[in-house]
C-alpha cells in the first residue's frame, strides 16, 4: 500500500485492495503523461477499489462473483460505474460468461473482456 516508482514519465502506485485477511491483494495504478490506466487484481467492492479508479481513464476490475471469498458480484459493478466518473471505462475480466446477466452486457461505460483482445486507452 503506498509503495509506488517513477520511470521515464510513468508512476506506477500499488494500493491495497478488500480481498481477504489470509491472501492480501493489490491494485495497480499507472500514471501516463497520456492517461491513467488501473488494475484491481481481486477484490471486494470497497473503498480501496474507489480510490483505484478515481479520475482513471480505463479500470480493470475482476467479477468473480464470490463475495464471501474477496470478489465482486455483478451488483458491484453497477455501483461502481455510478461511483466514478462517467469517463472512465471499466472493463470487466475474471468472470464466467455464462453468469453475466443481460443489463450487464448492456451497461454504458462497461466493457467485458475477452481472451486475447487488445484494449485501447
Amino acid at each position: 500500500e503506498g509503495q509506488g516508482v517513477e520511470r521515464a514519465g510513468v508512476r506506477i502506485e500499488a494500493l491495497a485492495m478488500d480481498h481477504s485477511a489470509s491472501l492480501p491483494a493489490l491494485g495497480f495504478r499507472v500514471q501516463h503523461p497520456l492517461g491513467v490506466v488501473a488494475y484491481s487484481g481481486d477484490t471486494a467492492y470497497g473503498d480501496g477499489l474507489l480510490r483505484l479508479g478515481e479520475g482513471a481513464d480505463l479500470l480493470i476490475v475482476e467479477c468473480g462473483g464470490d463475495r464471501t471469498h474477496g470478489h465482486m458480484e455483478w451488483d458491484d459493478i453497477r455501483t461502481l460505474r455510478g461511483e466514478l466518473r462517467q469517463a472512465t471505462r471499466i472493463l470487466v475480466t475474471h468472470y464466467d460468461p455464462d453468469a453475466v446477466p443481460g443489463w450487464a452486457r448492456n451497461l454504458e461505460g462497461v466493457e467485458l473482456a475477452e481472451d486475447f483482445a487488445v484494449y485501447e486507452v
